[in-house]
């Protein structure tokens, strides 16, 4: 099996850095193939998604918090979009890591052990619209008080690894 591993190092107050390596050092115990793409600015995840070649790889994982979730999704479903998308995966590094939580996911043993698993669980994607721009997202979403939003359950699913 081989992923695409978008890492966020900045995530968690920077903890991202620091677990790389472990996790570069447990898929390769494993024997999970990856090619580690690192984000480098807010909103890069969105542009290596995008940059994907997805025949290439068995899963897109995460590595970083809920931000960086709902960047590569969206890199995902808005330049994928009549693509066979292969099963996401997180990798909690994150403060809040609500998602993967709900996944059961809280460490990178229990992120890993998930890959290992390989049994990928639907997730309902619901969208909105902000101007001509349409975003999605799992979970949960935030909308401020002045704000006129349109919300749609997305008519797909999207396979997460748990």
């Amino acid at each position: 099996m081989k992923i695409a591993l978008i890492a966020n190092p900045h995530s968690g107050g920077k903890k991202g850095y620091k677990l790389i390596p472990r996790v570069s050092e447990t898929l390769c115990d494993h024997h999970i193939g990856f090619d580690l793409l690192p984000t480098q600015y807010r909103g890069h995840a969105v542009e290596l998604a995008r940059e994907l070649t997805l025949e290439n790889y068995a899963g897109v994982v995460s590595l970083g918090g809920d931000g960086t979730n709902f960047e590569v999704l969206n890199g995902l479903l808005k330049f994928h979009k009549n693509a066979h998308l292969p099963p996401l995966g997180i990798i909690p590094v994150g403060r809040g890591n609500s998602f993967a939580r709900v996944l059961h996911i809280r460490t990178v043993e229990d992120a890993v052990a998930a890959l290992i698993r390989q049994n990928p669980k639907p997730v309902d994607v619901c969208s909105f619209s902000q101007g001509q721009e349409r975003f999605y997202f799992i979970n949960v979403t935030g909308f401020g008080f002045v704000t006129d939003t349109e919300i749609n359950i997305h008519p797909e699913l999207v396979r997460y690894f748990c």
